[in-house]
């Protein structure tokens, strides 16, 4: 009997930026890596070598939960003025002002709406859902307005938040090219 010849394997992850175009979704850039490289750690340098290599000016870069590190979008969005957005992972630990859901809660445990966010000094501001104020026991004393910082928790308070039409829109695009270039 013959020795038989050992099987190798070659792991590897490919690592695709791609954008929406009216003749649909175009690879703007790729690069392969080993696949022990995490995909957080190809996040910053793919923005890095799209700015540098096409420049291109893009605002939003929607990744997987592989790319989800708070410090690194943080810093995407300061040092490259692009927000990063993911979806969450179920074990993420929330804000206790946020539901399992990622409905935003007031002090009064009423429901916030999205109000918009100020990049330059890294808050999502949130307002009071007028429903919810009118019969609330802190109406008189509530600006009905409340700021949180994307420093502090990028997962939930992103100038993209979580569960709005963009968001969700964004998601959906992602999804769609992954099934597209499976």
């Amino acid at each position: 009997m013959t020795a038989r010849k050992p099987l190798l394997i070659l792991g590897y992850r490919k690592h695709t930026i791609i954008s929406r175009s009216s003749q649909g979704p175009v690879p703007l850039l790729s690069i392969v890596l080993p696949a022990n490289v995490h995909d957080v750690d190809v996040l910053l340098p793919l923005v890095e070598k799209l700015k540098e290599v096409e420049k291109l000016d893009i605002e939003y870069l929607v990744a997987d939960l592989g790319y989800y590190d708070g410090d690194k979008h943080i810093k995407a969005l300061t040092e490259h003025d692009v927000i990063v957005t993911t979806g969450v992972k179920s074990n993420a630990v929330l804000p206790e002002n946020v539901t399992a859901d990622l409905q935003v809660l007031c002090q009064a445990d009423h429901p916030l709406v999205w109000d918009g966010s100020d990049k330059k000094e890294l808050v999502s501001w949130y307002k009071g859902d007028e429903e919810h104020c009118q019969s609330c026991l802190f109406s008189a004393t509530c600006d009905k307005s409340f700021a949180f910082s994307y420093k502090e928790n990028p997962l939930v308070f992103s100038p993209v938040p979580q569960g709005t039409e963009l968001h969700k829109a964004m998601q959906k695009f992602r999804k769609q090219v992954e099934l597209d270039f499976a």
